[in-house]
């Protein structure tokens, strides 16, 4: 055991900041059942020992008794209240009259108020053990000196030992033990291997071993010594002892001859015994030597955990960090370290970590509830903290939820971005936010781009004892500025955003299907990404791993009230795969001049609530937004857009309707095709339903290349975002190559293609629609203008549908009258 040193304590100062206000240190009210407090003045009565010689004598309230007179005893000694008599009994007397002390009035090993007892043992360095078999607990109530004890002192009760308010107990050098547990004296003063110990056998149950509380008030403890708490029943403790606290509660244990602290321990099956720590203060933490907790573990005072060490069990297994199989509730100051665990984990104070690991584990047989809460502030030391709520890496093991809504604190050697934070858990609700405070400040800095953490990790999943990981839910509602990578079912940004200064690539990991929210913000969710309005994620590239819809899923659903965004210096692109994708006026994708937007879908990108929220029913409304930033020169940038779709083994249309605020160059991957020429027929892979296209620019809309699009094709040059109904004067169509939206096997009308543009540029490319639909123009003048001057570059296709064994008909030049304004 070790007495912690100011140097220590001022160190602990030094890493974290402390609230200046003291801690009540009393203990709660009503947390101990005890019988009345002994009567004021009174002392312990007559016992039983094994030590000749002993005496036990006093006047008034003041007493001594001294274990083998002037004789020091040559073994362990014992002091026993009750139960069946020792060899030697001692009748305390006064000192005075010599008669029977009048003070001695307490069965057991009991004093009140204003009493004052020594213990003395002529400086001899063996063991003592007061033994209080009197069917009633140990209430000490007055002072209690056995600093003269040259080895370890044990009280021992099975109904429960306190120091009440007003109490003390000034310890022997080697410690005192405060054990709530039953023992037997002849073994402690034998001469066999338990001799001068204490054990408690695991295999032994409640209510052989007692079910009393351990309790010490505030001033409970005086002296250098260490003290040890053990018990099966409630243990609380509002005192800060100067030589560190071993606590033991529901676990079997055994002590040496020469410490009071616990060596090999085992816990009690179905134990509930529950621990309170309320003492210490800022100047003086309560030290946690040892913790094994087979309960919860509550702690409002200012405890530090950072030296604790789980006591080995069997063949020296568990050793490292503090045992807490139950809760872990902090209201107070705790200092903790060394991966620290428990059941579950809240704070609601001030947590300082320095060991970098914060595990919720469950409860023993529990397949939920290893959760980690935080309301309060988390300090962390380390370059980067991981909050583990139920081992989710681990297959079959309690599943547990992180939740943030208090404060995460790093403590950083630079100003560069180097702390990390990981989340791993069943869900995830992470609102709060996270700060930084450099070395030798004063105060903490809100993250920003130029005080970023290097990476953040959200990962909501379980493994399930059997089957693939089980994805869950992220609710993000904070603003932190990281790399990021963010997995889960479904995921949500309800405010704020994700921002990474870096430039680096980021990704948001979506599963498929509905999702329930289990923190009660939304009962189902059907969408498995959404950015709300005025959210943002902004990286220099985005990935949005999602899946398309199959015969086994229906892929992954996105609204995007909010903005994915890659407008920063050195951005890159933005790439999604998902089933549908939707987008409000207010939120879409934001990139920079010449960036790539991809997009892999299988069902429709479009905003089907447009036109109802700008009071029209013109679908030109129903748009998901694009913003390009304005290019180096000035004027409207460009986004090179990328359509991996749709997909020709579904039999519903899907639809497409996207508007960029500047240019948009645009390629399609709908399906790998020989596009039409003037002599070359379409060769689809296969046939499609007729999807909708519609891809309108407030710039210029171009295509790179040959176009191939399986249905109506709607191109829109428009004045505004606002109103994509008015065409605009300045924008044009340009085509790269052939531009073709042909439906081999579509037997009725609607497949036009639309040219919505007063300067159209075909660039001496051929533009094919299906046989039974026509090319469309923003006017009659336009329409009259190509059909006089560029017929020849407009065609006809054909329906395989009509003549069954002919694969491919000629390409026939479009008649006249399928020009339309």
């Amino acid at each position: 055991m070790k007495s912690p040193s100011a140097a220590h304590r001022r160190h602990r100062l030094r890493q974290f900041a402390l609230c200046s206000t003291a801690l009540s240190v009393s203990l709660l009210a009503g947390s101990v059942a005890m019988a009345a407090a002994p009567a004021a003045g009174s002392l312990p009565g007559a016992f039983s020992t094994n030590v000749n010689g002993t005496t036990y004598q006093g006047t008034g309230s003041t007493a001594t008794i001294a274990i083998g007179g002037t004789t020091a005893p040559t073994g362990p000694s014992v002091i026993q209240f009750g139960g069946t008599a020792l060899a030697t009994p001692v009748t305390p007397t006064d000192t005075t009259t010599g008669k029977a002390l009048a003070s001695a009035t307490n069965a057991g090993f009991s004093s009140g108020a204003g009493s004052s007892l020594t213990l003395t043992n002529s400086a001899a360095a063996e063991p003592t053990l007061i033994n209080d078999q009197s069917g009633s607990a140990s209430q000490i109530y007055g002072s209690v000196d056995a600093s003269a004890l040259g080895g370890p002192l044990f009280i021992a009760n099975a109904n429960g030992v306190v120091v009440g308010a007003g109490g003390s107990i000034n310890t022997p050098t080697k410690g005192v033990g405060l054990i709530g547990f039953a023992q037997d004296s002849g073994t402690f003063y034998g001469t066999g291997t338990g001799a001068g110990t204490i054990s408690v056998s695991s295999s032994s149950v409640a209510p052989t071993l007692g079910t009393g509380a351990v309790s010490i008030a505030a001033g409970g403890i005086t002296g250098d010594g260490p003290v040890l708490v053990a018990g099966n029943g409630a243990i609380n403790v509002g005192v800060a002892p100067a030589g560190g606290l071993d606590i033991v509660s529901g676990y079997g244990f055994s002590t040496s001859a020469t410490s009071v602290a616990p060596t090999a321990t085992t816990a009690f099956s179905g134990t509930s015994s529950s621990v309170t720590l309320t003492g210490g203060s800022s100047a003086a933490p309560t030290e946690i030597a040892s913790l094994s907790a087979a309960g919860n573990v509550t702690n409002s005072g200012v405890t530090d955990f950072t030296d604790a060490a789980a006591v080995p069990g069997p063949a020296g297994t568990g050793a490292g960090a503090p045992t807490i199989n139950g809760a872990f509730s902090n209201t107070g100051v705790a200092y903790v370290g060394n991966d620290f665990q428990a059941g579950s984990i809240t704070n609601a104070g001030q947590l300082n970590d320095a060991g970098g690991t914060l595990n919720a584990t469950g409860l023993t047989g529990a397949t939920s509830g290893a959760d980690i809460t935080n309301t309060g502030v988390i300090n962390e030391s380390t370059a980067s903290l991981t909050l583990n709520a139920g081992k989710t890496g681990t297959a079959g093991a309690a599943t547990g939820n992180f939740t943030n809504s208090g404060v995460i604190a790093f403590t950083t050697a630079a100003a560069s971005g180097i702390d990390s934070l990981t989340v791993d858990a069943a869900n995830i609700d992470f609102a709060g936010s996270v700060t930084r405070t450099f070395t030798g400040a004063t105060a903490p800095t809100a993250l920003s781009s130029t005080n970023a953490l290097s990476v953040l990790t959200l990962k909501a999943f379980y493994a399930p004892a059997t089957g693939a990981n089980v994805q869950g839910v992220v609710d993000y509602g904070s603003t932190i500025y990281s790399h990021f990578s963010v997995t889960g079912q479904a995921v949500r940004i309800l405010s704020g955003g994700l921002y990474d200064p870096t430039g680096a690539l980021d990704t948001i990991n979506v599963g498929t299907g509905t999702a329930t929210d289990p923190f009660a913000k939304n009962a189902k969710l059907g969408y498995n990404l959404s950015v709300f309005p005025k959210a943002m994620i902004q990286a220099g590239s985005v990935v949005i791993n999602g899946s398309k819809s199959g015969t086994t899923s229906s892929g992954s659903n996105l609204n995007l009230d909010g903005v994915v965004s890659t407008q920063m210096t050195g951005g890159g692109a933005i790439q999604v795969t998902a089933n549908n994708i939707n987008g409000n006026a207010g939120g879409g994708f934001a990139l920079n001049d010449g960036q790539d937007l991809f997009l892999t879908f299988s069902g429709n990108i479009n905003n089907p609530n447009g036109a109802s929220a700008a009071g029209s029913s013109d679908f030109r409304y129903n748009y998901v937004p694009v913003a390009v930033a304005n290019a180096s020169a000035g004027g409207a940038g460009t986004v090179n857009l990328h359509l991996f779709g749709p997909t020709n083994s579904t039999t519903t249309a899907q639809n497409v309707n996207i508007l960029v605020n500047g240019n948009v160059a645009v390629n399609g991957t709908a399906a790998t095709a020989t596009l039409p020429t003037a002599t070359t027929p379409i060769t689809p892979a296969a046939s499609y339903v007729n999807n909708h296209l519609v891809l309108q620019a407030t710039g210029n809309v171009m295509t790179t290349g040959a176009f191939y699009w399986p249905g109506l094709l709607y191109l829109n040059t428009v004045a505004s975002m606002s109103n994509p109904t008015q065409l605009s004067t300045s924008g044009s169509i340009s085509l790269g190559g052939a531009l073709s939206n042909i439906l081999p096997a579509f037997s009725t009308g609607g497949t036009g293609i639309f040219l919505e543009t007063n300067n159209l540029n075909l660039n001496g490319n051929t533009v094919t629609t299906s046989n039974n639909s026509w090319v469309n123009f923003a006017s009659a003048k336009i329409a009259s203008a190509f059909s006089l001057t560029q017929a020849s570059n407009f065609f006809w296709g054909y329906k395989d549908a009509v003549t069954p064994t002919v694969t491919e008909l000629g390409v026939q030049q479009l008649p006249t009258a399928d020009f339309q304004p």
